[in-house]
């Protein structure tokens, strides 16, 4: 039973180590991002930072307001 999974786990290894390898030669063409998709994608990291920064300086006022 664990030779059995060990060698699918070994085989689906070896295929993955093979698709990668077909990828990275350029025979196997792996679907491109749309520029749409791209940017909707960016907006989103870009929202998320600015969330995050916004967030920082609230507290850092916070902290500042208080010990004064």
């Amino acid at each position: 039973m664990i030779d059995d999974q060990l060698a699918a786990r070994t085989g689906q290894l070896r295929r993955d180590a093979t698709l990668e390898a077909r990828v990275n030669k350029g025979t196997v063409f792996m679907p491109t991002m749309s520029d749409q998709r791209r940017k909707r994608i960016q907006a989103k990291q870009r929202k998320f930072k600015n969330i995050l920064k916004r967030t920082a300086k609230a507290a850092k006022r916070d902290r500042n307001k208080a010990s004064t």
